[in-house]
């Protein structure tokens, strides 16, 4: 006890001077008091260890990520969406100030992901790029199923990137949140404490924050007419990876878009007569 205890003063004076050793630099004297004793042995097993469980959570993360990205989920409709981001942007009364300004932080990346489709990291690649018009730049790189190459972000609703200012808030780099342990686990942090969110969850199978971007791929198809290989071209996915969207168009909106299919094709028969 009383070694440990010994070993314990020692360390946090080290630390607090820092005159440790740089990670993946040590030598013998890791903590450069000029010899090698069981305070550099404690630090080197202690590094090991920190290691260790770093590259198991990194590990985790990245199968999480990839059963996340690769699992059917749920795609939030746009009054859902909308509900949230009215919820962080007019926190209810009484909240704490300091839940305030969480909610008035994740605001921001919230409507990011929802107006363009974003992975969660690809908040952190963005920029504003001016050719004629401004417009949103990711400059995110994946090589994964499906590649994604450095982009233009195209909003489906031009009125959400208007109105929630996203360009200007981009172009003057308006903080993001802090995501220690990734930005998707940064997402599910912050999420889960919400009470929209937390419904959301409790409503619909696997609510996710890929959720956003499911949610535009389908828009993309079911309102904006989309052709599939034009759109997993955008999204940097595969179209394997995008078909999974398909298990969320149920009856109703199957008969939806098959009678705006019809009318389609009647209004061009029209057309084409009257040009005869």
């Amino acid at each position: 006890d009383l070694l440990d205890e010994a070993l314990n003063e020692k360390l946090a004076l080290h630390l607090s001077e820092k005159k440790l050793d740089p990670v993946g630099q040590e030598d013998g004297d890791i903590d450069n008091d000029g010899d090698e004793d069981d305070t550099d042995k404690y630090l080197l097993n202690r590094r090991k260890k920190i290691g260790q469980a770093m590259k198991k959570e990194d590990m985790q993360y990245e199968e999480k990520k990839k059963e996340e990205e690769e699992t059917p989920t749920y795609p939030l409709q746009e009054k859902e969406i909308l509900e949230l981001i009215n919820y962080l942007d007019n926190p209810p009364e009484g909240m704490r100030e300091d839940q305030k300004a969480r909610c008035k932080e994740w605001s921001f990346p919230i409507k990011l992901i929802a107006t363009y489709g974003l992975r969660p990291l690809e908040i952190f690649h963005l920029s504003v790029k001016k050719n004629g018009i401004k417009y949103a730049w990711c400059s995110y790189i994946k090589k994964s199923a499906g590649y994604t190459k450095p982009r233009r972000l195209i909003p489906l609703h031009e009125e959400w990137e208007q109105e929630w200012n996203l360009l200007e808030m981009i172009e003057n780099k308006v903080p993001l949140p802090a995501c220690s342990s990734g930005a998707g686990q940064g997402f599910r942090d912050y999420l889960k404490h919400n009470p929209i969110w937390k419904r959301l969850r409790e409503e619909h199978e696997n609510v996710v924050p890929y959720s956003f971007r499911h949610s535009y791929a389908q828009r993309g198809h079911r309102e904006y007419l989309i052709p599939p290989n034009e759109l997993c071209d955008y999204m940097g996915h595969n179209i394997k990876s995008h078909q999974k969207y398909g298990i969320y168009f149920d009856e109703q909106t199957v008969d939806e878009s098959f009678k705006r299919a019809k009318a389609r094709r009647l209004k061009n028969m029209h057309t084409s007569q009257e040009e005869s």
